[in-house]
């Protein structure tokens, strides 16, 4: 599969080789996946990213949102001051939060683990039913990719000719062969060796047969 430059791509493992280089299994969302270095890849600004960020200001104060009931339409979002957000309608009396964020504006915001089906948003405690609070300004700008990998010397970000030689992985499959033809000859001298020490074990055995009954004769 070939990934295109600057898209965004889910990537749901990661593994790390013998010599230490990550590769992200990555999903397109088309059924094609593959194996991709992470070297190649840069996070989206995120919740995760955003607890990273702010984890010294994110407090362990839980509480109640003043002013919802039931019945009425307040606003998610994935971290305080994200670009998207999405509509949640209170379905009790009261809606709680577990933790508690203020930002650079003033405003207050509730951390919410679970609520009808989504996980890990963020609710405005001030003004929970407002969509138009200021976005957070996040750092969109992605570094050129490496020219090579560490470890990992003929690995280029740029893509070579088809009728050029495998690199990476193709000299690791040609090795692994010698290496497996290498063996089987060692076999093969082995199982010569052991003709050879049964054939003189028979001529061995036939001249102390002679030796013993030959001269009875």
């Amino acid at each position: 599969m070939t990934v295109k430059n600057r898209e965004k791509y889910y990537i749901s493992f990661v593994y790390t080789d013998k010599k230490n280089v990550e590769w992200g299994f990555l999903e397109d969302g088309q059924e094609n996946s593959g194996w991709v270095p992470m070297d190649y890849m840069y996070p989206v600004y995120n919740s995760q990213s955003f607890y990273e960020e702010y984890r010294d200001k994110i407090t362990s104060d839980d509480g109640v949102i003043p002013n919802v009931t039931k019945g009425d339409v307040i606003y998610g979002w994935e971290y305080p001051g994200a670009e998207s957000k999405f509509k949640l309608k209170v379905e009790e009396d009261t809606f709680d939060y577990s933790s508690m964020f203020t930002d650079e504006e003033g405003h207050q915001w509730g951390n919410v683990g679970y609520y009808m089906g989504n996980r890990d948003f963020w609710v405005c405690i001030d003004e929970p039913q407002n969509p138009e609070l200021p976005v957070r300004e996040i750092d969109s700008d992605v570094a050129e990719p490496p020219e090579k990998i560490d470890k990992m010397p003929e690995t280029s970000s740029e893509t070579k000719n088809s009728t050029e030689k495998n690199t990476g992985n193709g000299e690791d499959i040609e090795k692994q062969s010698i290496e497996i033809e290498d063996t089987a000859g060692s076999g093969a001298e082995n199982v010569i060796a052991a003709a050879v020490l049964i054939g003189l074990t028979v001529v061995v055995t036939g001249i102390l047969i002679w030796k013993l009954f030959g001269k009875k004769k």
